[in-house]
């Protein structure tokens, strides 16, 4: 995608597997190729974790290296060709995303491949959630070169860590490999410690030692009550390393994000959700957006002699500064009111008198106006509504009102065919996060953890 959010190009596996899965889509040289994830489901002798009644069906996790031009695969990598099921953790209908293995839709995901990355000399780096491993693979042949972690760890560590996502290098050397993960140590049944963690770890290949270099909790309020200190996250979640030396986490099926410094020192921790939202990974970059939607305006009145309610956003925008206010007894006639301070996603804002129509303009920190929102009419609530009501808004509903008999709620307000009628203000008070993947076709046949 562009910074207008339009997608520009998308790419495709090829080879006869699926399309790609959601857990990563890594533009590598500069987007000239991309690594991507898939979950390929095989019919499988899964007798000796006791399905022995017929073939059971497992999924097998792949990855491959695709050219961005082209779709061509440049190289393919599958789990079962080189990592046998019993290396997994996480047995057939054991847990929520492990499958039972008695159906394709249900093949029993005993790898879970969440990561790929590929190092300056060509070689891979591949995360398997469900091994609790981390393996370098071979670019000529797809060998595995050392597995770091799970049952069959090559190297003597002084950490531990389990049901990782987001491993990435950090720099290699003809001796030392360093790279960087996010320890969830935690799938919501078993845990390997009591929070989860951002890492980096060095690599002796020599000596065969891996060495803890950085680690990165939490140790922030995870919410305004909340004095654990720490996260636990069962799914998810990444570590960025910026370029200042800090480090930038997104906690997974925590909605929180956290910066720290080198030495572990916080410096920001912040959360758009406490309950009921998850994201797969956070970042930090100097973005600057231009979506080509217009802002979005809900106006609301308690009735037609009371003040009029502003609620604009612009989802995606990142250079609006202010908004300033029209409105009118009709959608030609509409006047300056006022203006105000952006005030995070949503910006609320009473202005005097009761206003039929209403548009928004979004203001950059210059003075520049960036774009208009459509002409809409206010919402104003029927006699029965506006008893539930107050000056701000209405209320959701919840339920089927008892209330007998009929009553008028249509609102006294004017209409015009140049106004953009609008419903009740079922998405107001939703933060949206944007996630842009550019990839092939997203297929939901297995769980985004």
């Amino acid at each position: 995608m562009d910074n207008t959010f339009t997608i520009v190009k998308s790419v495709q596996t090829g080879g006869g597997l699926p399309p790609a899965d959601q857990h990563d889509f890594n533009t590598i040289n500069g987007g000239a190729q991309a690594l991507m994830t898939i979950f390929h489901p095989l019919q499988y002798d899964l007798s000796a974790y006791n399905i022995s009644n017929g073939q059971g069906f497992i999924m097998e996790g792949a990855f491959q290296e695709v050219d961005t031009l082209t779709s061509k695969v440049l190289f393919e990598w599958r789990s079962l060709d080189f990592v046998d099921p019993s290396a997994s953790y996480v047995l057939p209908n054991t847990t929520d995303v492990s499958g039972d293995g008695l159906t394709k839709n249900s093949a029993w995901d005993y790898f879970h491949i969440n990561a790929v990355d590929k190092s300056i000399d060509g070689d891979y780096l591949v995360s398997s959630r469900h091994a609790e491993a981390i393996y370098k693979i071979n670019s000529s042949d797809g060998s595995i070169l050392w597995q770091l972690g799970g049952k069959h760890s090559d190297f003597s560590q002084n950490f531990n860590f389990s049901y990782q996502h987001a491993v990435r290098f950090v720099l290699e050397n003809s001796t030392t490999t360093v790279i960087s993960f996010f320890d969830n140590a935690y799938d919501g049944f078993n845990s390997s410690a009591y929070y989860s963690e951002g890492k980096v770890v060095a690599i002796n290949n020599s000596t065969m030692n891996a060495t803890l270099l950085q680690s990165f909790p939490n140790t922030y309020p995870m919410g305004p009550n909340d004095t654990s200190g720490g996260l636990l996250s069962a799914s998810q979640g990444n570590v960025q390393l910026l370029p200042n030396g800090n480090a930038f986490l997104g906690w997974g099926s925590n909605a929180f994000i956290s910066e720290s410094t080198a030495d572990g020192n916080p410096v920001l921790s912040a959360w758009f959700a406490t309950t009921g939202a998850l994201h797969y990974r956070a970042y930090k970059f100097n973005f600057t957006s231009a979506p080509t939607d217009q802002p979005a305006l809900y106006s609301y009145a308690h009735n037609t002699s009371a003040p009029t309610v502003f609620y604009a956003s612009w989802n995606g925008a990142t250079e609006v500064a202010s908004w300033t206010y029209y409105g009118g007894a009709s959608a030609t006639s509409l006047k300056k009111l006022g203006s105000a301070t952006k005030n995070g996603f949503e910006t609320a804002s009473t202005q005097p008198g009761f206003q039929a129509f209403s548009l928004v303009e979004a203001v950059a920190s210059n003075g520049t106006a960036l774009r208009n929102s459509s002409v809409t009419n206010t919402f104003v609530p029927g006699t029965m509504l506006s008893i539930a009501c107050d000056a701000m808004q209405c209320p959701m509903i919840g339920s089927f009102s008892s209330a007998t008999g009929t009553q008028n709620t249509t609102a006294n307000i004017p209409s015009s065919p140049s106004a953009t009628s609008q419903a009740p203000p079922t998405s107001r008070r939703v933060l949206a996060v944007w996630a842009a993947v550019v990839m092939g076709v997203l297929v939901p046949c297995c769980p985004a953890f």
